[in-house]
């Protein structure tokens, strides 16, 4: 394992044009195009904020319309409906700072159960990414997914958290580089 550098973020070689790749968290959807541009997979971008959604969505150039669907949901461990503080790359279900929009968050579970194999998924979700992790391991769908690109975010018990879930994770997959409280990817074993 290494320490992450931002080019990690954009290095998965075996990226091909028919390979599913989910975003989880598009925020702006720069992540997204430029994994695009390099790889022209196929990218569900999951944004909940129906501003943020709308401009990833009018910010694509043609090209990518073929490749890259945005969709305007939250990413979770069940499906429901909550309140998520909009307050830039901050916003989400435990910030408490800015205006409130009502989203509808997905299970993780059947979308990963939609495809063989999700070749990469990337989770910036200011702070679901545990739920959402959890519920992977726990109905063994972490097996699908070949690389897992995470940001962990400061919460009550984050750090006891993380711990469980790294155990978990080591199950299917090894850790290829790690940031603390940054970013990290696994790979599948």
């Amino acid at each position: 394992m290494k320490r992450m550098e931002e080019s990690d973020r954009y290095n998965y070689p075996d990226l091909k044009p028919d390979s599913i790749v989910i975003d989880g968290g598009g925020y702006e959807g720069n992540w997204a195009k430029e994994l695009w541009r390099k790889y022209r997979c196929r990218i569900f971008v999951f944004e909940p904020i129906h501003k943020f959604a709308n401009e990833i969505a009018n910010g694509l150039e043609f090209p990518m319309t073929g490749g890259i669907t945005v969709i305007n949901r939250a990413l979770g461990s069940y499906s429901r409906w909550e309140a998520f503080s909009v307050h830039g790359d901050s916003t989400g279900a435990f910030s408490k700072n800015g205006p409130f929009e009502t989203v509808e968050v997905l299970a993780i579970g059947p979308i990963i159960e939609s495809w063989p194999e999700v070749a990469l998924l990337k989770l910036n979700v200011e702070g679901m990414e545990y739920e959402i992790i959890e519920a992977l391991i726990a109905q063994d769908l972490m097996p699908r997914i070949a690389n897992l690109q995470v940001q962990f975010h400061r919460l009550p018990g984050s750090d006891q958290l993380i711990e469980e879930i790294t155990q978990g994770l080591k199950q299917t997959h090894e850790l290829v580089y790690h940031e603390p409280y940054c970013w990290e990817g696994w790979k599948r074993k």
